[in-house]
């Protein structure tokens, strides 16, 4: 039923480049919506209880964590390619 699509090994690195852009791209925007709630002490209520300070601490290391980790592997596949 369906065509198997078959790619190149310069195109499957090329696609796990993007997808490592686009990854460590999103967790940027997560650590920095993290950071701005830190910033400004914005408190977020979910339902009766307030979500406290300490979550957006633990979402902001480990969102730079994955965010970090996300453009180091992209470098490193960046020097495979040359």
């Amino acid at each position: 039923m369906y065509k198997e699509i078959k790619f190149t090994p310069a195109q499957k690195l090329n696609n796990q480049m993007q997808y490592f852009l686009v990854s460590g791209s999103v967790f940027a925007l997560v650590a920095a919506a993290h950071l701005v709630r830190l910033v400004t002490q914005a408190s977020i209520i979910i339902g009766s209880c307030t979500v406290p300070m300490m979550v957006s601490w633990a979402g902001l290391v480990v969102a730079a964590f994955l965010c970090f980790w996300s453009f180091e592997l992209r470098r490193q596949y960046g020097e495979i390619e040359k």
